[in-house]
């Protein structure tokens, strides 16, 4: 069935296209909010790419970044909103790591040349393997043998959690949190993030792309549903959800979502 789409003047921030315009067009909310994920200085953020796609080979899987961007240092961010469960979130994780180093690394380059790298993912769900319900995971390669070797790949993964334990976190990655479950807008990041989300629902310009996406998802669906798509005809399943991959751009999690 097709997706039903909030009105576009009342887009939340955690809508990925709301995220995406508001991050992508505003790099001082998204050095912020980086340091205070991260919790290590950020400074002089730029955009790589809004959006953007990665397929290293025409056989490959691609991968939709969601906001992608670098700092002075060279080190690279990849912000991503995540608004359902997906229980392959780990090795989603792994293979947008490897697109970053496959982007990153050209032909013949010496392996020292890849950078810092950070693949974040804001989850308005806790991932169902996790015991712990922290604000904040992040994980890092260590030796199980011995637990404080790392292995210097400098490549760090981090799920922030927003349906963790909010009172556990400090006030300002609270304030957030918050902002990210009910929308109240406490704490300077908050407001500040809020402000330009209410620019972004005044924008004609933003307004006309997200009707225009909104189609083209509605008319997908439709499409898919004329097809005669059954739920036990796996190889024609398939295939309509590359086909809408490649058309819409969109990560496989999202184009499942709408054929539900």
């Amino acid at each position: 069935m097709p997706t039903h789409f909030l009105p576009y003047e009342q887009l939340p921030f955690t809508n990925n296209f709301i995220f995406c315009k508001v991050l992508s067009h505003n790099l001082e909310l998204t050095r912020q909010l980086l340091q205070l994920i991260l919790q290590i200085p950020v400074r002089e953020v730029k955009l790589s790419e809004a959006e953007k796609a990665v397929e290293p080979t025409p056989a490959s899987r691609g991968v939709r970044f969601d906001v992608y961007a670098e700092d002075a240092e060279g080190s690279v961010f990849d912000i991503e909103m995540q608004t359902t469960d997906d229980p392959a979130l780990g090795k989603r994780m792994r293979y947008y790591q490897s697109m970053i180093d496959a982007d990153r690394l050209e032909r013949n380059m010496d392996y020292r040349r890849l950078p810092r790298s950070f693949v974040i993912f804001i989850c308005l769900k806790k991932p169902e393997h996790f015991s712990e319900n922290l604000p904040i995971y992040r994980f890092r390669e260590r030796c199980m043998d011995a637990g404080g070797l790392e292995l210097g790949d400098e490549a760090e993964k981090l799920i922030v959690n927003a349906a963790g334990s909010i009172d556990t976190a400090p006030q300002e990655l609270a304030d957030f949190l918050h902002y990210l479950c009910d929308g109240t807008v406490r704490g300077a990041l908050p407001q500040a993030i809020d402000a330009d989300v209410i620019r972004a629902r005044r924008s004609k310009r933003w307004r006309n792309e997200y009707m225009t996406y909104e189609m083209e998802i509605h008319l997908a669906a439709l499409r898919a549903e004329e097809k005669g798509l059954e739920k036990g005809r796996k190889e024609e399943r398939e295939e309509v959800i590359e086909k809408l991959m490649k058309k819409l751009s969109l990560p496989r999690e999202k184009v499942e979502e709408m054929l539900k």
